[in-house]
């Protein structure tokens, strides 16, 4: 039987990720209301109502995170993966490590995640960056020569579709300024 390892996600990692991408957006949002409204901004009163509403909402997202920790563990063999989908409808997927055709950065509800992908099956698995062990799951990628895409620039060499010859006859003087057409000349295109 193959050695099998769970991998899960930090709480601290992952809760303080969602609390400071909330903290972000609700700050936002209090200042456009009080600005919209004709209030004064960074006064007492905007600032007790936007602590409050980012502690509130902190401490909610508590249970989320710990069912996300102890429901959708990455569970990772010698021979497969096997990771949730995060799509509607999210399914568990398990990918042996032969199949997988990519490795790239993503970012799921603000969380920096791995995207795994499989071009034969047209699945991928999204593993958040948040986890306990995050250098021993990339020392997996690179045991088995999976390379982040995301990091690595895509160089597109680009090639003329038509090669254009300057046709140079005299300059037409326009509004103060002399305008050279790079136009065939007509009399070529006909023949």
């Amino acid at each position: 039987m193959c050695e099998e390892k769970t991998f899960r996600s930090s709480f601290w990692l992952l809760w303080g990720r969602l609390s400071f991408n909330t903290a972000i957006a609700i700050f936002i949002c209090t200042t456009i209301s009080q600005l919209a409204n004709g209030l004064p901004i960074f006064n007492a009163d905007h600032l007790l109502l936007t602590l409050t509403i980012i502690l509130g909402t902190s401490l909610l997202a508590v249970p989320f995170v710990l069912s996300h920790i102890y429901y959708f563990p990455i569970v990772v063999t010698s021979k497969c993966i096997v990771g949730f989908t995060y799509v509607y409808p999210n399914r568990k997927v398990t990918l042996t490590w032969s199949e997988i055709s990519e490795l790239q950065d993503r970012s799921r509800v603000g969380i920096p995640c791995y995207r795994l992908y499989s071009e034969s099956r047209n699945l991928a698995i999204l593993i958040p960056k948040t986890l306990k062990h995050r250098k021993e799951m990339e020392e997996i990628f690179i045991k088995h020569n999976l390379k982040n895409k995301g990091s690595q620039p895509t160089v597109v060499a680009a090639k003329p579709t038509k090669v254009y010859k300057a046709l140079v006859s005299e300059p037409v003087r326009e509004g103060g300024y002399i305008v050279i057409s790079t136009e065939q000349d007509r009399v070529s295109k006909k023949n």
